[in-house]
């Protein structure tokens, strides 16, 4: 009883004297660590507090400093937590990590953080220093890239309704070819974050990349496919815990930058369909909040709401700092029987529920996310008509043991589905209509930061399906990812909806992984190769010159490969 009484009294910031442990942020979505992070948590190899749906992780080391001496440290609870205060170090370096990546005639992802959807040669650096005392906690930790960013074949002309219906969805929410001229070269602050801690709770300023949801490769509202940006941030560091069960959550307001490069890579197709937007940024406001019940162990849930608007549409009232505590309803928002007075404040929103479910005994989880970018008009409409507008994603992991300790075979499995829905056949009628990809919007012109995609990173309307089959062994791990993206299937609807033969553009693709620890060192490589099946719709034009004839066409072959290094600094 005396302990559940200090918890609650801990969890609500009136106490905070405490002995504090050792912890330490792994950056959203970064490969390997956050990967065994999660499936130690399914073994129970190790001990963790995380729902893994509010990302980075603040997780306990141990060892010396905040970082132990091995990264044996990181996956296994073998070696005793140990206190800040005996330690006396307050100041530690972090792991640097180097990434070179390559990739042939065309872009192939993902490209976290500052790299770019671009074809050739990439690379990446980050390093950094972390401080952390009883209240405050800051880290800085700069990344800086650099692109070869050459030219590839990429969307030719087709007619001029289909020209500027391409160039219509590339504004609304989609990723140009090439979001630079040429090489680029750019430093920024990366994932930095100085915070000041009360409790379970934390007040700061901070550019890290955010990772909200369930997913292992994709998320609905934030991940690590765009650069991080500017945001002030009141969130929970570890998981708040009362009666019920434990809370986590987060509460933002950022600033998302533009990148208006014309899409195409052809002048004459730029001057004729292209219109430079606002040069503007855009005001942010999110929250997110996950709750794990008390008396149902493994389960967790959640909801995000997110809302953008151009700074120069703002009126700066209250509601203008924090929409996303108006109502989900549209109805709220009418005036004489309509909604005009409110759609000119040219709001964009997002909303997303999920649930990710652990099997301890059975070393499995399974997980889910469902979205929706468009007010519902009432709550009956919402659930008469759940498919307008909505993104979804579903996923598992599931271990198999191999008989020797620690080893396992790691099955993962996920979809994302970006494209709308047949429902906007019933809405708008027929193609070219209405246009409601996840993370489009006529008006803020897509939910993305210098030019990329916030959320699941993949081109609007594309529609995603990865499955992993890897032995692993701490952060050792040999394996085979298989995945096929039916791309921006969306403008193939709109576009070909009339042309019986026209197939859609489908890009299937094979990677090889393989890492391993030396010592301080961690070293991941991947190498893969991805098929592309009537490439940019080729096939589907009249004078298509495809020997599988029209519809069939062009198939062509491209390969990346990636080298990435963590070093732990002693």
């Amino acid at each position: 009883m005396k302990n559940a009484f200090c918890l609650l009294i801990y969890a609500f910031g009136l106490g905070w004297h405490h002995q504090f442990l050792i912890a330490q942020t792994i950056v959203a979505g970064q490969p390997l660590l956050e990967e065994a992070m999660r499936r130690a948590q399914l073994t129970g190899e190790k001990e963790l507090e995380s729902s893994f749906l509010q990302r980075p992780l603040k997780v306990n080391w141990a060892g010396a400093g905040l970082f132990p001496g091995s990264w044996e440290a990181f996956y296994s609870d073998s070696v005793p937590k140990t206190s800040l205060a005996e330690k006396k170090q307050n100041v530690v370096l972090l792991p640097v990590r180097l990434l070179a990546k390559h990739a042939s005639g065309r872009p192939i992802g993902p490209d976290p953080y500052l790299l770019l959807p671009a074809a050739g040669g990439q690379y990446m650096a980050m390093a950094g220093v972390e401080f952390r005392n009883s209240w405050i906690h800051a880290y800085f930790q700069p990344i800086f890239s650099f692109s070869a960013n050459p030219p590839y074949d990429g969307f030719n002309s087709i007619n001029d309704n289909l020209d500027g219906l391409r160039f219509r969805v590339w504004m609304q929410g989609d990723t140009g070819e090439r979001l630079y001229p040429g090489r680029h070269r750019n430093m920024a602050w990366g994932n930095s974050k100085l915070a000041f801690q009360l409790g379970a709770l934390e007040l700061g300023v901070s550019t890290e990349n955010l990772w909200w949801g369930p997913g292992q490769f994709h998320a609905l509202t934030f991940s690590h496919h765009a650069p991080g940006f500017m945001h002030l941030t009141l969130n929970t560091h570890r998981p708040l815990r009362t009666f019920l069960g434990d809370f986590e959550g987060q509460f933002i307001m950022g600033r998302l930058e533009g990148n208006w490069m014309p899409p195409s890579q052809h002048d004459d197709l730029n001057r004729l369909h292209f219109t430079p937007p606002p040069d503007d940024w855009r005001y942010l406001n999110a929250f997110n909040i996950i709750y794990s019940p008390k008396w149902l162990k493994g389960l967790h849930v959640g909801l995000s709401r997110t809302f953008q608007q151009f700074e120069q549409d703002r009126v700066h009232d209250f509601w203008d700092w924090v929409p996303v505590l108006e109502p989900f309803q549209k109805s709220r928002f009418f005036d004489d029987g309509h909604s005009v007075r409110y759609d000119a404040r040219r709001q964009d929103q997002q909303a997303t529920v999920y649930a990710r479910y652990q099997f301890e005994s059975a070393k499995m989880e399974w997980y889910m996310e469902y979205g929706r970018r468009d007010h519902a008009f009432t709550w009956r409409e919402f659930l008469m008509n759940p498919e307008h507008a909505r993104a979804y994603i579903l996923g598992f992991q599931k271990l198999f043991p191999t008989g020797k300790n620690g080893r396992w075979i790691q099955v993962r499995g996920e979809m994302a589905q970006g494209s709308q829905s047949i429902n906007q056949l019933i809405r708008y009628g027929e193609p070219p209509g209405n246009y409601s990809s996840w993370h489009s919007h006529y008006q803020a012109l897509g939910f993305r930061h210098r030019g990329q995609m916030l959320g699941l990173g993949q081109s609007g309307g594309t529609d995603v399906q990865v499955l992993e089959l890897a032995w692993v062994q701490g952060l050792d791990k040999l394996g085979i990812q298989l995945e096929r993206q039916e791309r921006f299937r969306d403008f193939y609807r709109a576009a070909f909806y009339d042309l019986p033969y026209a197939k859609p553009w489908v890009d299937l693709g094979m990677r090889v992984q393989y890492s391993k620890q030396y010592g301080s060192w961690l070293v991941d490589s991947t190498l893969g190769t991805l098929m592309g099946f009537n490439y940019q719709w080729n096939g589907n034009l009249p004078d298509s010159n495809s020997p599988f004839g029209r519809g069939g066409g062009n198939r062509r072959l491209d390969w990346m490969g990636q080298l990435q290094v963590f070093y732990l600094i002693p």
